[in-house]
């Protein structure tokens, strides 16, 4: 009975796992995350690996999270820089992908002044910041 328990929790957690990454690769594809960032830089003839970094990036972080590895480890500390960095330009594109698609900047832009618009980037950029040093750099902050 206890080896059928097993088989069942790793067919679950299997399936769970790829219908998540299966959404989560339609809603990148969706907003053309890859390829607007391609266009924006000029490169490209290079979006085969921007595709493959990007899944190597979520093959690395779902194989950090099974072996629970400890990104406190003092040996591990670029690579956590490399990988904060990554993952904050990821958040923006998809945030500024999302707005765009749903055409909230030329709205917004037109309601509010320039240098407002300034400030509200500002805002949310600091806020970010503010929230992953937290998270990262406050023992327990996580546990709230």
């Amino acid at each position: 009975m206890t080896a059928l328990r097993y088989v069942v929790c790793v067919a679950v957690g299997l399936g769970s796992g790829l219908i998540s990454a299966g959404g989560t690769a339609a809603f990148i594809v969706m907003l053309g995350i890859v390829q607007r960032a391609a266009d924006k830089t000029g490169t490209k003839e290079r979006v085969k690996l921007y595709e493959c970094a990007l899944g190597l990036g979520g093959l690395a972080g779902g194989c950090a999270v099974f072996w629970m590895i400890n990104p406190r480890s003092p040996w591990l500390a670029p690579a956590v820089a490399v990988f904060a960095l990554g993952a904050g330009v990821f958040t923006g594109c998809m945030a500024a992908s999302l707005a765009e698609v749903l055409k909230v900047i030329p709205i917004f832009t037109r309601r509010a002044k320039t240098e407002a618009l300034f400030w509200f980037v500002l805002a949310l950029a600091l806020g970010k910041m503010i929230g992953a040093l937290a998270y990262y750099l406050i023992p327990g902050f996580y546990e709230f």
